[in-house]
């Protein structure tokens, strides 16, 4: 688990968005694991990791782009069709309020 993310949970537990701190609370609020260890096993914490790593690693490339060119950097996003849809039933990972926090 990155430390970054360890510190915001901490930090910000009574504002953390419902969902993420449901699953973070009933995994025992640890300060410290593996991603399941924190939030449990299941499509949600799966999505939750994507979700952060896809994050990190764009912003990253977005970076280094602007350091050779300072041009508007975009990045397309699939979102989900309909409420009822589970983690793992589309593209999972992107921006989607279920594992935004901030």
């Amino acid at each position: 688990m990155p430390k970054e993310l360890t510190e915001h949970l901490q930090k910000h537990k009574s504002a953390l968005i419902p969902e993420l701190r449901k699953r973070w609370e009933t995994a025992g609020a640890r300060t410290s694991g593996t991603w399941e260890e924190m939030f449990g096993a299941g499509p949600e914490t799966d999505e939750q990791f994507m979700a952060w790593s896809y994050a990190r690693s764009i912003g990253r490339i977005a970076a280094a782009g602007k350091a050779e060119h300072p041009l508007p950097m975009f990045v397309n996003a699939w979102l989900r069709q309909s409420n009822d849809q589970k983690s793992g039933g589309y593209p999972s990972g992107g921006p989607l309020p279920n594992v935004m926090d901030g």
